[in-house]
């Protein structure tokens, strides 16, 4: 029970997160949901995250998102 409900460490979460970087990336820009991107085709996950890093950059430029 207590492993379940144990905090990794901060590093341990950016390390997932950084090997993970293509299936959060459109959800966090708001490209897809959870569920669709667990649903998605190698292809349609490759279009989604450059779809999602096509937001990320014109919202750089527009100063939406701190970079």
């Amino acid at each position: 029970m207590e492993h379940c409900c144990k905090t990794q460490t901060d590093a341990y979460y950016k390390d997932y997160i950084e090997s993970n970087y293509r299936i959060y990336l459109p959800i966090i820009m708001g490209i897809a949901t959870k569920e669709e991107v667990e649903v998605m085709t190698a292809y349609e996950l490759g279009l989604a995250y450059h779809l999602a890093k096509m937001k990320q950059e014109a919202l750089k430029g527009s100063g939406g998102v701190d970079g």
